[in-house]
């Protein structure tokens, strides 16, 4: 099936849904990556306080530090004010919409959520994770 008709107050029903459970997951990544950067700041504080001076000159100025959560939020937003705008009671979405919407399987979703696993325990039981968060299902 490619698309299919759909009630559009269902369809703005889910999105609301899935974007406040975005953001909830968002906000715990954003959590986990600021404790992130203050553990790997202090360990390089630390580390770089315990130097000699000849070892200073071949320390790394910057230590690696994770890449920052991105916020999709905006994605629901965009989507939500185009049904809103919309006319007609019902609307067609295709099937890669349908996944979007209703099941919160966006293009970005696998990579956002594999770029924070490490801040916020998705799919993973690293000692590390301070959160645990549920993939969407």
């Amino acid at each position: 099936m490619q698309k299919i008709k759909v009630k559009k107050a269902l369809v703005i029903q889910a999105l609301k849904e899935n974007q406040i459970k975005f953001i909830d997951a968002y906000n715990i990544a954003l959590e986990g990556y600021r404790l992130s950067v203050i553990d790997t700041l202090s360990t390089y504080l630390n580390d770089f306080k315990k130097l000699s001076l000849n070892e200073i000159a071949a320390f790394p100025i910057v230590p690696p530090i994770d890449e920052q959560p991105i916020n999709y939020s905006e994605e629901f937003d965009i989507a939500l004010e185009m049904l809103e705008l919309e006319v007609e009671d019902t609307v067609y979405l295709s099937s890669g919409e349908f996944k979007q919407y209703f099941k919160n399987k966006w293009a970005w979703y696998n990579q956002w959520s594999l770029n924070n696993s490490g801040n916020i325990g998705i799919g993973t039981n690293s000692p590390k994770s301070r959160y645990y968060v549920d993939t969407p299902k």
